[in-house]
């Protein structure tokens, strides 16, 4: 869903532009040894530049760019492998969340971090593996629950942005001029997509801590 420097022709430009601050934001201060879980071809790879190691993890290594093949919710690593933990866009497709947070916890060192995102409001994708919808509630007690400390919580996107994001899509099918047509419609809303009077937000997402024992 979201791309690590997005175009103005990308179907999902305003989101993508809305949250990849917080991506920014918590790559700069990773240190030590990443475990990017649901890590794809590794789009974010280039932002953990003062760590000592990256690794990504996924399902299947099929036209991926991973270093380990397995389960998020059975991950093959030790107890206290990692000082940080990754993974965005990944935990609606998990059929077991509660172990997908256990698995973290565990891998995680003692003061390590944690960055979890995932959708509140979005179409289903990657069907039939597309399980759940996350509120602010439901990460917050996920987290809790394996005795992770929620530093920050993280909720963007509004009704008028998903709105925009399908009409996109019909725009961007065009042949030829797709690009330009998807271009034009992310210009023209702009001074809309950011404004909504009711929480209805696209993506949700914590930053956690695990406190020293």
């Amino acid at each position: 869903m979201y791309m690590a420097n997005p175009s103005l022709s990308a179907k999902n430009y305003h989101i993508n532009r809305r949250f990849h601050p917080h991506i920014h934001q918590f790559a700069a201060s990773a240190t030590g040894d990443v475990l990017d879980v649901g890590c794809g071809d590794k789009p974010h790879r280039g932002l953990f530049e003062d760590t000592e190691s990256y690794t990504g993890l996924d399902v299947t290594n099929v036209e991926k760019d991973i270093d380990v093949c397995g389960s998020a919710t059975k991950l093959p690593f030790k107890d206290q492998s990692f000082d940080v933990f990754f993974s965005t866009q990944v935990l609606e497709h998990v059929p077991d969340p509660t172990a997908f947070f256990t698995e973290m916890a565990r891998v995680l060192k003692d003061g390590g971090r944690a960055f979890v995102s995932t959708n509140q409001m979005y179409p289903l994708h990657e069907e039939p593996n597309d399980y759940f919808r996350f509120t602010r509630y439901g990460l917050s007690h996920l987290s809790q629950e394996v005795g992770l400390t929620v530093d920050k919580i993280i909720e963007e996107g509004t009704l008028p942005m998903r709105v925009c994001c399908e009409i996109n899509y019909v725009l961007s099918a065009v042949p030829t001029i797709g690009g330009i047509l998807t271009a034009a419609m992310n210009t023209i809303a702009a001074p809309i997509v950011s404004h909504d009077h009711r929480e209805e937000y696209i993506v949700t997402g914590v930053v956690l801590n695990k406190t020293d024992f």
